[in-house]
């Protein structure tokens, strides 16, 4: 996994959910810096005594969701804990982080998630526009120990660059993915109602060469990417999907600000 995330000299390293420190012991002989985060207080303290002669790691016996993220370019090369997988990936893969790459051992249905394109989830849509997933290998539960219960995948994940595309965008371009993704097997001519006039949406469509009566679950994140843009410089900004209102259980739907 160290030799997968390509980790330099110059590097600052995140390991989250470090444990004893497997990952951290080796990524601290070639990364500049290594930041070691274990929320477990016995099994951060079994890592500070192991890594008490490294002066380039950090031992941070904290909840890594509360952690605030370093405002510098850093890896993240860790074996997550299956459970707060998702919410790990939200906070790495928003753009306004720093993350430029990872390599993160997952449980193997998530993985299957996380890869999965097209993809008609505005969430994922947004991390495959911003980043590149891949699935590296699979990893039988065999070589945990102890072995969990189902078995897990390598993820690598590469920051792509994207000019084009502001970083500070993200909350307009997941309510616009919010909003003409709310029934994805519907044609797009129908998605883009209320946003499009029926006329841009025609030349828009035309433009990216997607047939007027494709599933709005269908299109990849690069169209999707440019359908946005077009949106941007050619929609009215009254008609852009803005902010959420919450509708029962916790669901959220896109609104217009009129």
């Amino acid at each position: 996994m160290v030799r997968r995330g390509r980790v330099g000299a110059s590097d600052l390293v995140w390991d989250i959910g470090a444990g004893d420190g497997a990952l951290s012991v080796p990524l601290a002989q070639v990364a500049s810096q290594v930041v070691a985060v274990e929320g477990d207080r016995t099994l951060a303290e079994r890592l500070r005594a192991r890594v008490a002669m490294l002066d380039n790691v950090s031992v941070v016996e904290q909840d890594f969701l509360t952690l605030r993220l370093p405002i510098r370019d850093f890896l993240v090369v860790a074996n997550l804990p299956f459970a707060i997988t998702t919410p790990v990936f939200r906070r790495l893969l928003d753009p306004r982080a720093f993350m430029v790459r990872a390599v993160l051992l997952v449980e193997r249905g998530a993985a299957r998630r996380f890869t999965e394109c097209p993809s008609a989830n505005p969430e994922l849509i947004a991390w495959h526009t911003w980043f590149d997933i891949r699935w590296e290998r699979n990893v039988a539960r065999t070589s945990f120990v102890p072995p969990p219960g189902v078995d897990a995948a390598a993820l690598v994940i590469e920051r792509r660059r994207l000019p084009e595309l502001r970083p500070h965008w993200v909350e307009s371009y997941r309510a616009f993915l919010d909003h003409v993704l709310q029934d994805p097997p519907q044609p797009m001519r129908h998605a883009l109602r209320g946003v499009f006039t029926p006329e841009q949406m025609m030349r828009a469509l035309r433009a990216l060469a997607v047939p007027r009566d494709a599933p709005a679950g269908t299109l990849t994140p690069r169209l999707w990417t440019l359908l946005y843009l077009i949106m941007r410089q050619h929609a009215d900004p009254s008609k852009w999907p803005r902010a959420h209102i919450r509708r029962g259980r916790g669901r959220t739907r896109p609104s217009r600000v009129r």
